[in-house]
């Protein structure tokens, strides 16, 4: 079991524990978001700057190796969420559509296309619906 802080993360048992090591290859700068995969087995980041979406295969020991970047990155990650079924990976964003979609399948897929009405502003926080997907 561990706790995020940053995209840092920590054993959590009752309390802090060890930190496990930072996410290697990461250069995300004021980490905004995080989501876990539901399985447990990734965890995807948005962020202001550097990698403003990212992903990580996550085990026991701590973060893998960084996932290759997704097709079309979005400047300034604010929000993320996965879907409950694991493949897809919803993302709100200061610019440009203010919500973006990528398909995932043990990596980034193809991004969906833009909602025909866009969201007026960058949003604060974006959550699949428990159903969907």
């Amino acid at each position: 079991m561990g706790i995020r802080v940053g995209l840092g993360a920590y054993v959590w048992s009752s309390g802090f524990s060890t930190k496990y090591t930072n996410a290697s290859s990461y250069s995300g700068s004021n980490t905004n978001g995080l989501t876990w995969s539901p399985s447990g087995n990734d965890i995807a980041v948005s962020a202001e700057s550097g990698d403003s979406l990212a992903a990580f295969p996550w085990s026991g020991s701590g973060f893998g190796t960084k996932y290759s970047s997704a097709p079309t990155l979005p400047g300034q990650g604010e929000c993320i969420d996965w879907s409950k079924s694991g493949n897809a990976i919803a993302v709100g964003h200061e610019n440009g559509d203010f919500v973006s979609v990528y398909n995932w399948s043990s990596g980034w897929g193809t991004k969906y296309t833009a909602p025909t009405t866009k969201p007026t502003q960058d949003p604060d926080s974006v959550q699949f619906y428990p159903r969907a997907l």
